[in-house]
């Protein structure tokens, strides 16, 4: 039998994460050329399409590649070669149609078509 103490630490935690939006997609890779790649808590992973991007995801193109990337709420980024942006903060809400969005460009070029999302 588990200790009562253990249990509620551990659905503490869990309500934590899940209220916080942890490992939450935000949106997916919809379009894919060449080798691109994202770091995702300090490992890199190669990108494919219709995979899934999260919150504090940094996307990396090299001289060769580009992605393009649907967010939740149908807001479309697409990123040239050479580029590296991080997904800092994001949050729809589907029924208000707001939330905040936040994305940071170290290099490279980025192309925005809003979607739904508003301030």
């Amino acid at each position: 039998m588990v200790p009562k103490k253990i249990v509620l630490a551990l659905l503490s935690f869990t309500l934590l994460f899940s209220s916080t939006g942890y490992a939450q997609s935000v949106g997916v890779v919809k379009t894919l050329l060449g080798d691109v790649q994202l770091s995702r808590a300090g490992e890199f992973v190669k990108v494919g399409l219709g995979d899934e991007v999260f919150i504090d995801d940094v996307l990396h193109t090299d001289s060769n590649s580009s992605v393009g990337i649907l967010f939740n709420d149908n807001t479309r980024i697409g990123a040239g070669p050479n580029t590296r942006f991080s997904i800092d903060s994001y949050h729809f809400d589907n029924q208000s149609q707001q939330g905040p969005a936040d994305l940071s460009i170290v290099n490279g070029t980025l192309a925005l078509v809003g979607g739904q999302l508003t301030a």
